[in-house]
């Protein structure tokens, strides 16, 4: 049997992790001083698991850069990059991952 790669809510919650880590991970402070984060934040984090996903599936940097550059997304917010229902104009619809 063919098994699926993982979609990008698999990766989500570790990528999420690193980026916060101080100590040998991605030193992003938290964006609020209360330590929550806002939604930009998470909208990059989810847009950066998307990414990690579909070159997990196959997908080459330079392909997904060049779609952006096609598609004209080059200068727009990195949420554009996220799979999902509330996505439906993102790059490569027909051929992207989603959430489960």
């Amino acid at each position: 049997s063919t098994t699926m790669p993982p979609q990008p809510s698999a990766y989500r919650s570790v990528i999420r992790d690193y980026l916060l880590l101080q100590d040998g991970g991605g030193n992003i402070s938290p964006p609020t001083p209360h330590g929550t984060t806002t939604a930009p934040f998470e909208s990059f984090v989810s847009a950066i698991a998307t990414l990690y996903a579909r070159m997990v599936a196959g997908d080459g940097v330079l392909s997904l850069l060049q779609e952006l550059k096609d598609l004209g997304h080059l200068h727009q917010d990195c949420s554009i990059l996220i799979d999902g229902p509330l996505h439906s104009n993102n790059i490569s619809v027909p051929s992207s991952l989603s959430y489960l």
